[in-house]
């Protein structure tokens, strides 16, 4: 797995790339920005994570012929509840949640999506991600329920629309719209405008001219009747919590609940938080 420093020499090249080639060939560095666009980053699991694992039974399932890791605690025949990471994560982010589960009588199921943490590959998109959580859930036994971190709640909700059963949600840190994430990852990578639109081209003529409005999180949910937990920090320095208010609007039987100071990650680990979103879930409470 790359180091920091390496990543950032990494992204300093790429934005000085960018802004070169961006101007004078910005038909290439569209193609450039789109194979980026797909393309995932694996980080260096912290030892927390490390530690939740050893209490995990660890498999692997098939989708499309190949595997995605799969890790669970709890009774295998408990009621199981869907742990789904986002973006360049990885299953074992969201293991804090495991032991609460498992007190209030559940099991966790959480995976690493195609082409992020164990399960191979590099490179995917929302309609994979959202068939491979179909799949863990179909292979995973009576689901009463799902946790979504960020990018995992665009990709429960696309699933939802592919056939996904669920009787409870929990969002955490999601983006409202993919024009957002589209708009951060020019930003982050300095893309300049004209290479961007010849990016967005390119995948409206894979996806469709209405992609980014179809696959847009609050209008995924807004015909949506499952009962929703949207779970979003005051302070979140990747996704602002305004998204989480726009998804409350548009998705009908939500609740919201704003949390102070822990940002995009850590709030996977408060203890709060992870007490509300198991109350939510949880059929017995």
């Amino acid at each position: 797995m790359p180091h920091t420093a390496q990543l950032s020499t990494s992204l300093r090249l790429l934005r000085t790339g960018f802004g070169i080639l961006g101007p004078l060939f910005p038909g290439l560095a569209g193609r450039l920005a789109y194979r980026l666009w797909f393309s995932t980053r694996r980080f260096p699991e912290p030892s927390r994570e490390s530690q939740w694992l050893t209490q995990a039974q660890t498999d692997s399932i098939l989708w499309q012929k190949r595997p995605l890791v799969r890790y669970q605690w709890g009774a295998p025949d408990a009621p199981a509840v869907l742990l789904v990471h986002g973006w360049n994560g990885r299953g074992a982010q969201l293991g804090g949640f495991a032991a609460a589960l498992n007190g209030a009588g559940l099991r966790a199921v959480a995976f690493d999506a195609p082409a992020h943490g164990r399960s191979p590959g590099d490179s995917t998109n929302i309609f994979d991600y959202a068939e491979a959580i179909q799949c863990v859930a179909t292979s995973s036994g009576q689901v009463i329920g799902a946790i979504a971190h960020s990018f995992g709640a665009p990709a429960c909700a696309r699933a939802l629309l592919q056939g996904l059963e669920l009787p409870r949600l929990v969002t955490i840190s999601a983006p409202a719209s993919a024009e957002f994430l589209l708009q951060r990852f020019a930003h982050s990578l300095a893309i300049p405008p004209v290479a961007i639109t010849a990016m967005r081209s390119r995948i409206e003529q894979h996806f469709g001219i209405d992609i980014f409005a179809r696959l847009a999180t609050e209008t995924m949910f807004a015909d949506q009747t499952l009962p929703g937990l949207i779970i979003h920090d005051q302070q979140d320095r990747d996704v602002p919590s305004t998204h989480a208010e726009r998804l409350q609007r548009a998705w009908r039987d939500s609740q919201l609940l704003l949390t102070e100071g822990l940002g995009h990650q850590r709030i996977l680990r408060d203890p709060e938080v992870i007490a509300a979103a198991v109350s939510f879930l949880n059929p017995r409470s």
